[in-house]
Formats: C-alpha cells, sequence, structure tokens
C-alpha cells in the first residue's frame, strides 16, 4: 500500500504517533492537534490517510471517533485496523538531588484521560490525593508538565516520550490490565461503498462461513421507539446469523441513539449483503424511512483477544468428522495440518508443526495413534480427543502424555454433514490437564453456536451406552426381525405410519454407520454391559406379563415411562 502522507492523532511522541510507525513506518506524517482535525485533513484531500485511536480494551471506544465516523459518512470510511500494545508508564521531573524523586509528593498526575482512567488502580493505591489533569495527549501533558518545570507533578505516557522528554520514570506498565491493547484505525477518503472494489477481497470460507474481516456500520434510526434495537438485533443475529463483535450506542441530537456495530465478515459476501439489504428493509417497512444505515468500513479483522494457537493439526482428517473439523476450524481463521494414513504428515511431523492436535480416529485405534503420538508432542501443546468412548482412551492419553502437554476430551454429537455448529450439542470432557488452550478450544466451539456439556468420563459413558449403545443394539435387532419376517422392506410401505417410518430412517441411519464404529460402541463401552443386561431382562418381563395376560402391570409401566418421558427435563 502507498502509504503517502498519513495525518494522526498528536502530538510527536503520543500512543497514536508509536503505534503508526510500529504497523506503517510512513516516511511522511502530520501531528493533528485533534481526531477532528486529522478527518478534516482526510476529507479534504490535504493527505491520503489518517490514523486515529478506535478502541481500548479497557476504557471502550473513543467516542470522538465513532461520532466523527457518522459526521464524514460519505467522506472518510476506515481502511484498516491494527492493534498496538499500550505500555502506561509513570514518570516525573528529576529534582536537582537525584535521590529525592521517589520521596517527593506528587500533587497532579497528568495524562489523555484515556490513560488516567487506564491506570486507575495503580493511582489510586500510591498517589491517592493527587489531582488527575485530562490532558489533549499524552504527549501533551509532557509537553505541558516539562515546559512548566512542574517538579511536584507526574505524567504517564509511553516510556520513550518520558525518557526522550528527560523525565525519570517512577513504575513501568502501570495499566489495570495485563496487555492493555489500543485498536487503531486507518482512514481513506471517499465512503466504503464507493471504495469497494479497492478493499482486499474477503479469504477462503470455511465451513461456517466466517472470514477474517469486519464490516463497521452505523444503524441512525433517526427517531426513537421501544424495542428498535431488538428489532435491529433480531435481524442481525437470528434471521440472517451474523456475528456482531461489537455493539456501541451513542446519543443523537434528538434524543435518541444511533448504533454503531461491527458485523464480523466482509460486505462483499453474501450474508453480509443479504444481511445489509435486511436493515434497509426493515428501516423501510419499520421506521417510517427515518432511518439510516451508513457502512464506516470493511477491512481486515484484528481481535484484542487471540486464541492462544494457530495451527490446528487433525490425525484421521480424511474421515467424516476429520474433514467437518477441517471446515470448521479453517473458516475460524486457524491453519490446519492433516495427518491420514496414507496421505499427510507423518504423526511426528504434526507434532512438531501443530501448536493442537485433534484426534478423530475410530476408538480402536486411538491407543495405537495416541502411544505413536504422545512421545513427540512438545510443552505446552493441546491434544483433543473426540471419541465416542472415554474410558477406553482419555486415560490412556493422560497416561502416555508428556506432564506439560494439555489434554481435552471432546464429543461431536453429530455426523460429518452437519452445515452448522448452531444448536448442536458437544460434550466436554476435562481433565487435570485442561488449562488455557483447552478452555480456549471449547471457547471456539461456545461461539459457533454448540451448546456443550460437561462431563466426567463415567457419566459420559453412561449416557453414550444409552443414546448411541443400546439405540444401536434395538435398531439392529428390530432391523433384523423385519429381514427375517419379510421379503422386502417396500412390502411394509403401505401399511406405514408417521412413527413407524421414523424408526425406520433411525435404522437406516445407524445401519450407515462404519463397521467399525458399530463393532466399537457395542464392545468397548464399560458402562455398557449392564444397561444391555437391563434392556433385555426388561424386554422379557414385558413379554412375560403379555403372554400371562397381565395387562394391568403392563399398562403401570406404561404410565410411569409417559410421566417420564413427558417432564419438562427429559430431552426431546
Amino acid at each position: 500500500m502507498d502509504k503517502g502522507c498519513i495525518a494522526f492523532f498528536g502530538p510527536r511522541g503520543s500512543n497514536t504517533e508509536l503505534a503508526l510507525i510500529e504497523h506503517l513506518a510512513p516516511k511522511q506524517s502530520t501531528a493533528c492537534h485533534s481526531i477532528a482535525e486529522v478527518f478534516v485533513k482526510v476529507a479534504a484531500g490535504e493527505v491520503q490517510w489518517g490514523f486515529v485511536p478506535l478502541e481500548n480494551i479497557l476504557q471502550g471506544p473513543v467516542a470522538e471517533t465513532l461520532d466523527l465516523l457518522l459526521e464524514y459518512r460519505d467522506q472518510v470510511h476506515i481502511s484498516r485496523g491494527y492493534l498496538s500494545e499500550i505500555i502506561h508508564c509513570i514518570g516525573v521531573l528529576p529534582a536537582n538531588d537525584p535521590h529525592s524523586v521517589c520521596k517527593q509528593k506528587i500533587a497532579q498526575v497528568y495524562s489523555h484521560e484515556q490513560a488516567l482512567r487506564q491506570c486507575a488502580k495503580h493511582l489510586l493505591k500510591h498517589y491517592p490525593d493527587a489531582e488527575l489533569c485530562p490532558s489533549p495527549s499524552t504527549a501533551a501533558a509532557v509537553s505541558f508538565v516539562k515546559d512548566k518545570q512542574l517538579y511536584d507533578a507526574a505524567v504517564i505516557a509511553p516510556y520513550s516520550t518520558l525518557t526522550a522528554n528527560g523525565f525519570e520514570i517512577l513504575a513501568e506498565n502501570i495499566s489495570d490490565l495485563t496487555g492493555n491493547k489500543t485498536r487503531f484505525a486507518l482512514l481513506g477518503r471517499g465512503s466504503a461503498a464507493e471504495l469497494e472494489s479497492e478493499i482486499p477481497q474477503p479469504a477462503a470460507q470455511g465451513g461456517q462461513g466466517d472470514t477474517q474481516f469486519t464490516t463497521s456500520i452505523v444503524i441512525d434510526p433517526g427517531r426513537d421507539r421501544q424495542g428498535i434495537l431488538y428489532e435491529i438485533l433480531e435481524v442481525i443475529s437470528v434471521k440472517h446469523r451474523v456475528n456482531l463483535s461489537s455493539i456501541h450506542s451513542r446519543p443523537d441530537s434528538r434524543g435518541g441513539f444511533v448504533f454503531h456495530l461491527d458485523l464480523e465478515g466482509h460486505i462483499s459476501e453474501e450474508p453480509i449483503k443479504d444481511c445489509l439489504n435486511a436493515l434497509r428493509q426493515y428501516c423501510l417497512d419499520h421506521t417510517g424511512q427515518t432511518a439510516e444505515i451508513i457502512i464506516c468500513g470493511s477491512y481486515p479483522r484484528t481481535k484484542f483477544h487471540s486464541l492462544p494457537f494457530n495451527t490446528v493439526g487433525i490425525v484421521g482428517g480424511g474421515g467424516a468428522m476429520g474433514k467437518w473439523f477441517n471446515r470448521f476450524l479453517s473458516g475460524a481463521g486457524l491453519e490446519v495440518l492433516v495427518s491420514e494414513k496414507s496421505t499427510g504428515l507423518s504423526l511426528k511431523d504434526l507434532a512438531q508443526e501443530a501448536d493442537v492436535i485433534l484426534l478423530s480416529v475410530p476408538m480402536s485405534q486411538a491407543a495405537a495413534v495416541g502411544r505413536e503420538l504422545c512421545p513427540h508432542l512438545r510443552p505446552n501443546q493441546l491434544l483433543v480427543e473426540n471419541c465416542s468412548i472415554k474410558s477406553c482412551v482419555l486415560p490412556l492419553l493422560l497416561e502416555l502424555c508428556p506432564k506439560e502437554v494439555e489434554v481435552l476430551g471432546i464429543h461431536t454429537m453429530f455426523g460429518g454433514d452437519l452445515p452448522s455448529l448452531r444448536g448442536e450439542n458437544v460434550i466436554i470432557t476435562k481433565t487435570e490437564r485442561s488449562r488455557k488452550r483447552a478452555q480456549a478450544f471449547e471457547d471456539l466451539l461456545y461461539k459457533y453456536g454448540a451448546k456443550t456439556t460437561y462431563a466426567s468420563i463415567e457419566e459420559h459413558d453412561k449416557r453414550v451406552a444409552f443414546l448411541q449403545a443400546l439405540i444401536h443394539f434395538t435398531a439392529l435387532s428390530l432391523a433384523d426381525v423385519m429381514r427375517s419376517s419379510f421379503a422386502d422392506v417396500a412390502t411394509l410401505e403401505p401399511f406405514s405410519t408417521p412413527n413407524s417410518r421414523a424408526a425406520l430412517q433411525i435404522m437406516r441411519r445407524v445401519l450407515s454407520q462404519t463397521d467399525e464404529l458399530l463393532v466399537d460402541l457395542q464392545t468397548r463401552n464399560t458402562e455398557y454391559p449392564e444397561l444391555r443386561k437391563m434392556f433385555l431382562d426388561t424386554a422379557q418381563k414385558l413379554a412375560k406379563q403379555l403372554n400371562n395376560q397381565e395387562t394391568e402391570l403392563l399398562l403401570d409401566t406404561v404410565h410411569k415411562c409417559q410421566e417420564f418421558i413427558s417432564s419438562p427435563s427429559t430431552p426431546a
């Protein structure tokens, strides 16, 4: 990108200039006294670009920037977003006696109002009686205290700005939150819609339709009414399933509010296009045509919180669930590596290159894969197993893995043909070695709509023994009785009912599973034999009641089961 001349919110030495140098290192730049001046220069074509703070992780959005994006909606747009860590330091002018600095009483603390708020805890603890004096910027605070020779005043500013002006550092990195970050916006001239062709096209989409772009919009309702924000969010999140990464409201001059929203996705993608068109139609239909949708920019996304891993290696990536995870994880912006029986990386190479290893292999192979893989794992890697039975896999992986490796069990309760994760069940089995990366992996599933439930190994296997193994056994038994009694299933079709057709569909789904899965579910779950025996004993008891015409006992069982099945807490 030709940087040209960039106007930034100054003066020189401010956090904004330091971020500008860090990300763009422009040959030409000009400092402005205010954020508004940056917008004026960009809109007038006096500079090619503008660089302003947009949002801080501690204090939220920069209100002035949001208001100006609305004011200059057809003249200035966001072209890029950049994230910089903000390290606040506090310093003073050295007194004549160099040893007196830490002893002298601080009467005032000067800095930009955002910096003062971001360091509130430190100031309250160390300078509870000091007057907090907001300045136009951190660099302006340094200049003011230096010019006035205020030896009883401290300044919060970047380390380099303080030391370059002769200040002595009292403390470094004093923000209330470790990893204090600010998002900055690179501003371009013109509206985002006009410059759509100049915006980079979105990255290849994965199974979830996610991209690494943000589309920033403003919705100005024109006039206020109860429930309008709820209705707007319903259009975005419910009807079009577009994810919101940010939402802020700003008061307007009419007693209402305007809403600033960041949508995950690029303006050229169909989900975003459809969503924006639906929002415009909503405005026409429900607000008396007073509302306006303003696009402030569509640009590569920068996140305050990034995942603690970038690369996921899938063992068994050629299987149905392996392919599903490949689509899902790629769509979430992660690099995916694959190891398969005859293709892809070896297990050793996968362990060397991936931050997370996901086992998506049949249970009968999991132990052998674990024994080959685990010796190559590195400290702080995460090993995730997605097996239908935990007792035969998870304890073994914990035994085989180096102690520094995180281990997590999951069970995706669906097949590889699922188009979306929204509303689907995922069981989480945490271990004593499920830490930061395991939580981040779980959070990723939750973000895309998974219904996560926690279960121990025993709890998981007991429920799976019923909902998978026993139902498979029942469906197989019923199918075998049908096969033995009738020449062709088609002869039953004229006699079928909705219930029988549903049962037949279950049988077809069960019998379409791989031989390995069917056998593993029937033979490897230690919770299953007792449950299967209970099932057979119950079937024999019911059959005996029928043979003896003991219908009252049969109906007693029916009524008890009706009460259980109709219970609100019973899953559908």
